[in-house]
This record gives structure tokens, C-alpha cells and sequence, in this order.
């Protein structure tokens, strides 16, 4: 009915300003108290069961998505353990499901460069580590929007740039570099469409571009040496 509509709607505008409030106070949490185990990786699971409960509102995802890239922010300034690959897995392909709205696909990719960036450090975490390379490309590749994009690609570069041994072998088994060389020309086709098709986010996709073109000149390098 329409009353019960009005009833969620309202429910979950306090779900979203209640999550505004924890991404806050989760920042300004002593790096003491962050970095015990029962303080992060229950906060974690709890808002992670969350975004994935059926039915989720496009802003109420939004929030907790964003309240997720906070906690993992916090989870590796603390040098806490990080989230079960599972975790990562189903993050991978909520980034790539048709009904998340950019800011959705943006929080997850950021929250995705976090992890990636604690996992590829662990020498175990080869299969997980590949996982994330292949939903940062895939994404780069396939998505339309230049927020998006510039996201996905600002995850291979700060996670894979200079991943060490497990970082490069990530690379080699999710075919990332041919996928890049790719997408390099495509993105200089969209650049000489202009400001009149891009708007206000061709300053965004001309950095994108040309860091996608230094990171692929930088990698190659890496393999000759």
C-alpha cells in the first residue's frame, strides 16, 4: 500500500543518515581501538550482510557501500586482517550487476582498491588478488561512465603498479596488460569526441587516459628488466 511504501521509505532515509553518522565516527576512532579484531571485522560483517540483504534501495546501497570503503580504509591503517575472499568475490560482481548506480559502482571499486591493496601483500591470496584484477579491467573496459572508469583504472594502477611478485602474477593470469592496450584506444576515441558528448568529466578522462598510457609503458618496462 501506499502508506506502507511511505513507511520503508522513511526507514530507510534513517538507515542512510544512521550510516552517514558511522562512516564519521568510524574515522575518528583511536588507532588503538581500530586495530583490535572485534572492533573492525564485526563492523565489517555487519554492514556488508546489509548490502547484500534483498530488495536494497539504490541510495541505502549507496551508504552502505560508502560506510564499507570507510571500514576498510580503517581496517588497513590499523593493520587489521582483512575481509574473507568470499567477501571480496561477491563484491567483484555486485560492481558488474546491471541494477547499481554509479555511486554504488564507485564505492565498491574504491572498497575493492583497499582490499586489493592488503591482499596482494599476502602470498596465499594469488586466486583472490586475480579476482580483483579482473573485475578492475572488466569494468574498465565495459562501463560507460567516466566516474566509473577513472575508478576502476585508478584501482589497477595503485593496487598492480607495484604489486610485487603476487601483484605481477595477478597481472599475467587475468590477461590484464592486453585488455589495457585495448582500452588505450578507446578512451583517446572518447576524448576526440570533446567537452560536448563528456561534459564536465573530460578532465577526469583525459587523466585517466594518459595514467592508463604511463602504466602500460611502466609495465613493459618492468617485464624487460
Amino acid at each position: 500500500s501506499e502508506a506502507g511504501r511511505s513507511v520503508i521509505s522513511k526507514y530507510e532515509r534513517v538507515q542512510c543518515r544512521a550510516l552517514t553518522a558511522l562512516q564519521s565516527l568510524s574515522s575518528t576512532l583511536p588507532a588503538e581501538i581500530a586495530a583490535m579484531p572485534d572492533t573492525l571485522l564485526p563492523l565489517w560483517t555487519m554492514v556488508f550482510n546489509a548490502a547484500n540483504q534483498p530488495g536494497v534501495s539504490g541510495e541505502l546501497l549507496e551508504a552502505l557501500t560508502g560506510t564499507l570503503r570507510t571500514t576498510a580504509t580503517l581496517m588497513k591503517q590499523a593493520l587489521s586482517p582483512c575481509v574473507p575472499v568470499e567477501h571480496v568475490q561477491v563484491l567483484c560482481q555486485g560492481c558488474q550487476a546491471v541494477h547499481v548506480t554509479v555511486d554504488v559502482q564507485v564505492n565498491i571499486l574504491a572498497t575493492l582498491t583497499v582490499l586489493g591493496s592488503m591482499l596482494v601483500t599476502q602470498p596465499d591470496q594469488l586466486a583472490a588478488i586475480t579476482i580483483v584484477a579482473k573485475c578492475f579491467v572488466e569494468t574498465a573496459c565495459r562501463a560507460s561512465s567516466v566516474r566509473v572508469i577513472s575508478e576502476a583504472l585508478d584501482g589497477v594502477f595503485d593496487v598492480f603498479a607495484d604489486g610485487g611478485e603476487i601483484g605481477d602474477a595477478a597481472v599475467e593470469a587475468s590477461s590484464m596488460l592486453p585488455s589495457l592496450q585495448k582500452l588505450a584506444p578507446n578512451l583517446k576515441t572518447k576524448l576526440r569526441q570533446g567537452a560536448r558528448s563528456i561534459g564536465r568529466e573530460l578532465p577526469l578522462l583525459q587523466s585517466a587516459h594518459l595514467n592508463l598510457v604511463r602504466f602500460l609503458k611502466y609495465m613493459a618496462k618492468k617485464k624487460k628488466a
